[in-house]
């Protein structure tokens, strides 16, 4: 896996160990200043929603005034993408601090994530970062706004 450090538009990381994983990044990356004006538009028609982010259809960041979710969430490079879109927009959109939820599965080899709840199915989502990042998404979502299903 091929680490850089964590930038994101908006977004200040804790010290320069925060690293990603490089190809993720730069696919995130490349829509990042979209994603978020859609988001910050969407926040302002709905400021009584919470963000979800699964990677998953029908979007990999909606807005959901429930919290009702069914079928494979956050799984494979949609699961990855979905970690840095919550950290992006919830530093973007300061009103977002507490109303975001991130839901990734993995499995033993991806196991150093925040917030391990034993679920199935058996593919996951990649290793995203490195422990720094990890920490750097739990301190910044909070730990119970993050779901980590493990197979």
């Amino acid at each position: 896996m091929i680490l850089t450090p964590f930038s994101s538009p908006g977004v200040l990381p804790p010290d320069n160990t925060t690293a990603v994983h490089w190809g993720f990044l730069r696919a995130f990356n490349s829509v990042a200043d979209i994603v978020i004006s859609i988001m910050e538009e969407q926040y302002t028609y709905y400021p009584h929603y919470r963000l979800v982010c699964t990677g998953t259809f029908p979007s990999s960041a909606a807005f959901l005034n429930g919290l009702q979710l069914t079928g494979r969430q956050g799984h494979s490079l949609g699961g990855a993408l979905a970690s840095l879109a919550a950290v992006t927009l919830r530093s973007n959109i300061p009103g977002l601090a507490g109303r975001i939820k991130l839901f990734t599965f993995g499995n033993e080899l991806t196991r150093d994530f925040p917030t391990h709840i034993p679920i199935s199915p058996p593919a996951g989502q990649p290793r995203t970062g490195n422990l720094a990042f990890s920490q750097f998404v739990e301190e910044l979502l909070g730990p119970i706004n993050v779901y980590r299903g493990m197979s």
